[in-house]
């Protein structure tokens, strides 16, 4: 769980209430975005959150006010390092689209294939992780098991593991490693038969299960207004999904 980097008593809160408010952050370092949050506790149950915003800016907009086309995809790539195709695949068509480019078929597919293995890497980290901060190491130990394949899988192709830069306006850096194929089978293969473990340390947890249910509850109603889109909106019963 975090550790708070201080802990205050509401004196407006009974003496008898069992409530807590706990500052996390904003220098915590597993607040990646540097995010302070005030947290109302009562026991493990969290009964309010209030985010505050706005203690980094990394001024990327105004990087890129300076930058060509093809350099603003190292800029994207960080934006979110753990979807950096993807970031670079959007950047990539809005500028092919602007200036009407149309790229070959075996790029477009190209693209689909990372992006898909940048997706299942990204959330392999996200359960692993998610299951630590509630007091599960062991899943995210095996989590990155699995998730260093796509990692290796993407080295090879694209000479790095995080922030790729592998797609540009008008296709992709370089053709695909030669090992490519057989390496996107032997991970899909394991990851198949790894389902069911992480189902069972995570999802049918009854530990998990109990920190998890009925907490940070988002209504289909406000995932609409908030624009919520993936996951979120499909955990809050949106049946909407915009890959489609």
């Amino acid at each position: 769980m975090y550790r708070a980097t201080e802990i205050l008593h509401d004196p407006t809160l009974a003496a008898d209430s069992g409530d807590m408010i706990i500052n996390i952050g904003p220098q915590h370092p597993a607040t990646h975005g540097v995010l302070h949050l005030v947290i109302t506790l009562n026991g493990e149950t969290i009964k309010k959150v209030e985010p505050h915003l706005g203690y980094i800016h990394r001024s990327i907009e105004k990087m890129c006010e300076s930058l060509s086309y093809r350099q603003f995809i190292y800029a994207t790539s960080r934006m979110d390092y753990l979807s950096s195709h993807i970031n670079n695949h959007g950047c990539a068509i809005c500028v092919e689209k602007g200036l009407q480019v149309e790229i070959p078929p075996r790029a477009k597919v190209i693209r689909v294939l990372m992006d898909e293995l940048t997706r299942i890497a990204s959330h392999t980290l996200w359960w692993g992780a998610m299951a630590m901060d509630v007091g599960a190491l062991t899943p995210f130990f095996l989590a990155f098991r699995e998730r260093e394949m796509i990692n290796d899988i993407m080295e090879e192709t694209c000479g790095a593991r995080l922030t790729m830069n592998y797609m540009v306006p008008g296709g992709v850096m370089q053709e695909l490693h030669p090992n490519f194929q057989k390496k996107v089978k032997e991970f899909i293969t394991l990851f198949k038969l790894k389902i069911h473990e992480y189902d069972e340390m995570v999802t049918g947890n009854i530990i998990f299960q109990n920190r998890m249910k009925g907490v940070g509850v988002l209504s289909t109603e406000d995932a609409i207004s908030f624009g919520c889109t993936g996951p979120t909106a499909r955990g809050s019963g949106v049946s909407c999904d915009i890959r489609k």
